[in-house]
């Protein structure tokens, strides 16, 4: 019996632990993305930021980017290739400037 538990256990953990790395992994900075017609985009600055605006089309940075925390829950991205951004009750806090992301800083794939 005990050792039906230790299974039991084993079990719930690792699929804690899948179900973590799962969600984290959808919170990650993606450089590439699909719209709503799954067509492909990518931010054309290597370390930069692929993500859907409110009418769902792909838009990019050459950084991070971080949802204002306003009404328009509009995107503003770091102006520094790789940089951060993150939201904050005043507004996003960016590497170099904020800036809205552009369909210009995108390529489709």
């Amino acid at each position: 019996m005990e050792t039906a538990q230790r299974g039991l256990f084993l079990q719930i953990v690792l699929a804690a632990c899948l179900a973590a790395s799962v969600a984290s992994a959808q919170d990650e900075p993606k450089r590439c993305r699909t719209d709503a017609l799954e067509k492909w985009y990518c931010a054309i600055d290597p370390r930069g930021t692929a993500v859907a605006d409110k009418l769902g089309r792909i838009v990019c940075a050459p950084g991070a980017c971080a949802k204002s925390e306003e009404k328009e829950k509009e995107w503003m991205c770091s102006s520094v290739s790789g940089g951060n951004a993150v939201a904050s009750p005043k507004g996003p806090v960016c590497d170099g400037e904020c800036r809205a992301p552009e369909t210009t800083a995108c390529q489709k794939i």
